[in-house]
């Protein structure tokens, strides 16, 4: 019956009530889309770096090297000797390098030059490995190396087959040598001899690339039309990944002979390496020994992210501190709205004294009112906080490939509960006076 009185007198008034509803929920939304994204951004980035244990590049900004390894992304700094990958693969305190080299682009995704090897790395043993085939396969260690032969070799293979005629024209070089290709041995190469490539799921979808496609890289980071920037050597289709929901989902894969082919260079420079230790007892005697020496720096993925985090829990404090401050205004609102419908049910109070409600029902019916409007813009908020960081997450993976949207923080409870708390107590300002009110002088009012 209480609950009943509160929610009539509240329809009375529709749009103050709403509104003040509506201002709540925005402000308890907000707060709920930067605790959200804020988890969300950050297990991103950590499911990111997880399979990278240490990676060494050139000089310069860890961060940087960071950014355009794992999450290509940013400038690369340069490139290191050969020399740096040859110390550390006959390192004992090193079970693994793979390379990486950048410098060429398709539609604006980034080539990544690198060794089959990457296709295995896991996050921890017990668990499958991070690179997933859609189609397709990976290349090979062989296949890398067969299609950076001699170009002359293909012309010449392809000068014996004009000459054989018509019939033997769909022979590419790989079938000729006895090479299976994935499946692919049909498909055209061009005149210069083709790279096998591996998509990430981003790459396929976007550009409509299919198994088999043969497409020309761009040399830069960023995509460019000018056709004096295009390669010569085109790069064949071979596999595609499944979505991992990674910054690699954006990556163009092939083999580093194809890069430097490409580049015209056989000097064994590679961007970054990723190293993997044989045990981490070593890991932080190679991490300084490498970033003392003149070539090389070394940076952990780890420590690097928690840089990061610094820099984005300052600007998710400033987003908290903004959304603090409008959730006091509608509180503020809140608390003026309640007030004036309790002035205007004065002579209803009255009445319902005089009809027998005692004290504590009028202080019940207008608490309850607070209550209701609480429960309300805690409602709206959770739908339009979660609404919020969802886009935000799904803009975040579009541009950085970075997604992992927390479902639900444990905070949210606490904001909930905070928003009602404060509600009730500034509830009972208009409460205790209409508690408070003499039911004489109330009934004289008209």
């Amino acid at each position: 019956m209480r609950l009943k009185i509160a929610w009539q007198d509240l329809s009375r008034k529709p749009i103050q009530n709403i509104l003040a509803v509506i201002i709540g929920g925005v402000a308890i939304a907000l707060a709920i889309a930067v605790l959200l994204i804020s988890a969300s951004v950050q297990q991103g980035m950590v499911d990111a770096a997880m399979p990278f244990d240490m990676i060494v590049g050139a000089k310069g900004s860890p961060t940087q090297l960071i950014l355009n390894t794992i999450f290509l992304t940013d400038t690369p700094i340069g490139n290191i000797p050969a020399s740096v990958r040859e110390d550390l693969a006959t390192d004992d305190r090193v079970e693994r390098v793979i390379p990486f080299a950048f410098g060429d682009n398709y539609q604006g995704y980034r080539v990544v030059g690198t060794r089959p090897e990457l296709f295995e790395i896991r996050v921890s043993p017990s668990k499958p490995p991070v690179f997933q085939l859609a189609e397709g396969s990976f290349f090979t260690e062989a296949e890398g190396h067969h299609h950076d032969h001699d170009d002359h070799d293909d012309q010449d293979h392809q000068d014996h087959l004009d000459a054989q005629g018509p019939d033997h024209q769909d022979e590419s070089p790989a079938a000729a040598e006895g090479h299976d290709h994935h499946d692919h041995v049909g498909h055209d190469h061009d005149e210069e001899g083709s790279f096998p490539v591996v998509l990430g799921s981003e790459v396929a979808q976007k550009t409509g690339l299919k198994l088999g496609d043969s497409f020309f890289t761009t040399h830069g980071l960023a995509h460019q039309s000018a056709e004096s920037d295009q390669h010569q050597h085109a790069m064949e289709v071979v596999g595609i990944l499944r979505p991992m929901n990674l910054p690699y989902d954006k990556g163009i894969f092939t083999s580093l002979e194809a890069l430097w082919e490409a580049h015209g260079t056989r000097d064994g420079e590679v961007t970054a390496l990723m190293v993997t230790p044989a045990n981490y007892g070593g890991l932080m005697e190679m991490y300084q020994e490498i970033n003392q020496d003149s070539r090389a720096q070394a940076a952990l993925p780890g420590a690097v992210m928690g840089d990061l985090f610094n820099i984005l829990g300052m600007s998710a404090d400033i987003l908290r501190a903004i959304s603090w401050i409008v959730l006091a205004m509608a509180l503020i609102a809140l608390a003026i709205s309640l007030n004036w419908s309790a002035v205007n049910r004065t002579r209803d109070n009255a009445i319902l004294r005089v009809l027998g409600a005692g004290r504590n029902d009028i202080l019940t019916i207008v608490v309850l009112q607070g209550l209701v409007i609480a429960v309300g813009a805690s409602l709206l908020g959770l739908a339009l906080g979660h609404l919020c960081a969802w886009g935000v997450a799904r803009y975040i993976k579009t541009t950085t490939a970075i997604y992992s949207p927390a479902a639900f923080v444990a905070e949210e409870i606490w904001l909930i509960l905070v928003a009602i708390g404060l509600s009730l107590v500034l509830s009972l300002i208009p409460a205790i006076r209409s508690y408070r009110a003499d039911v004489v002088e109330d009934l004289a009012l008209k």
